[in-house]
Order: structure tokens, then C-alpha cells, then sequence
């Protein structure tokens, strides 16, 4: 029986970026396609950090800082959802 295991970059390295937000995410999900774009928008919108990476292909999903590459929102380098981010709920975790 195999059992599960991430990669030590999902464990230990978290994000890199120590100001704003990043969200990684793939095309696994359809609704990234919409939702991505409203959360870069709402944030410019707003002055706040914000970076989309999109993680093309396996290699670099298994490689994220996260054990979640569906879609993960960080802020600061610290995991907040995995969840698709509406402009309503984007602002409720910038504070706004």
C-alpha cells in the first residue's frame, strides 16, 4: 500500500514573497479561467501586491509551495484558502 507524501517544497518552503499576495493555481479547474482575473483586478483596484502564477505543467505543480496547486492563495508567505476568490470575498480578506 502507497501511502501519501508531499514534497519537502510543500512542507517547508511556503511562499517566497514576503509582502502581498500570490496565488498559484492550473487549469485544472475551469472557474481559475473567470475567477483569477477578477482577484487581480479587485486587488489593483484596491493598491494591494497581488501575483498570479499559473503552473503549467506537473513538473512545476509538484514543485509549488504548496500541496494544493489546484488553486492557493497565500498572503505574506502564509497559506490562507484554496479556494477561487470572487471580488466579495477578496475584499473580505484584504479587510475592505
Amino acid at each position: 500500500m502507497r501511502t501519501t507524501c508531499f514534497r519537502r517544497a510543500s512542507k517547508t518552503e511556503r511562499n517566497r514573497a514576503k509582502k502581498g499576495f500570490v496565488l498559484y493555481c492550473t487549469h485544472q479547474c475551469p472557474f481559475n479561467a473567470k475567477y483569477v482575473p477578477v482577484a487581480e483586478e479587485t486587488a489593483k483596484a484596491h493598491g494591494v501586491p497581488f501575483r498570479a502564477i499559473l503552473l503549467g505543467s506537473r513538473e512545476e505543480a509538484q514543485n509549488a509551495p504548496t500541496p494544493v496547486a489546484t488553486c492557493a492563495l497565500f498572503r505574506a508567505g502564509e497559506y490562507l484558502a484554496n479556494e477561487q476568490m470572487n471580488d466579495q470575498r477578496f475584499l473580505r480578506l484584504i479587510g475592505e
